[in-house]
């Protein structure tokens, strides 16, 4: 197994505290309390702040500190719109080059993902899928940038705990997905990816209109 960092671990536990909810929107990052509850310096604890403010789970205000960043309809709409621009352009150099064996591993994390209920689990179950499913693209630049919309996206996605019928439908379009890209059909693939993110797009803005969330994160 790889070692992991002091930074790596910190952002780890952050993030995780962040996703279920235990460190709330706008709270503040007590730093030093934090350092000693997770048994790491200050040096990685701020790395792994910096590191958390790229990803959009943390704000950074000079001489105020660390803060859980605010959710905002607008983000969301940026979020999941760039997320469709960027997946399907993936998907569709991914589909032609996508080997057999490549094709198992997404057979195998898609039934690993059926009957799958809680969320965290689910979300990374979905990343693997998604990953693996844009494997054959050889375009590290373009899937580095995926991977940090996956991280924007992470706490929105969190919302649709609300939805009970959102694994079921997440996980056809898995398997339409999956169906597409052993067929080589990358335009049905990408019309089916768009359906996919932009539906849970849908739901998660309309969780937060029922809350009455702000539009625009506050600065």
């Amino acid at each position: 197994m790889a070692l992991v960092s002091a930074s790596e671990f910190a952002a780890s536990q952050i993030r995780k505290s962040i996703l279920e909810g235990t460190l709330e929107s706008g709270a503040r990052i007590q730093q030093h309390a934090l350092a000693l509850e997770l048994g790491v310096s200050h040096v990685p604890l701020r790395e792994a702040i910096q590191k958390l403010e790229a990803e959009g789970f943390l704000a950074i205000h000079p001489r105020r500190g660390a803060f859980v960043m605010p959710l905002s309809t607008d983000d969301a709409r940026e979020i999941f719109d760039l997320r469709v621009t960027l997946e399907t352009k993936a998907l569709r150099a991914s589909i032609p080059a996508l080997t057999a064996e490549q094709l198992q591993i997404v057979r195998e994390i898609c039934t690993a993902a059926d009957g799958v209920t809680d969320l965290v689990r689910y979300g990374e179950l979905n990343v693997q899928f998604h990953r693996a499913l844009f494997a054959g693209a050889n375009r590290p630049r373009l899937l580095n940038l995926i991977e940090t919309l996956w991280s924007n996206a992470a706490r929105y996605s969190m919302l649709l705990r609300f939805k009970g019928n959102h694994f079921e439908q997440s996980q056809i379009d898995h398997w339409d997905l999956l169906e597409a890209a052993v067929h080589r059909d990358a335009e049905r693939a990408c019309l089916t990816l768009t359906h996919h993110v932009a539906t849970a797009a849908e739901k998660i803005l309309e969780i937060m209109k029922d809350d009455g969330a702000p539009s625009q994160s506050a600065s």
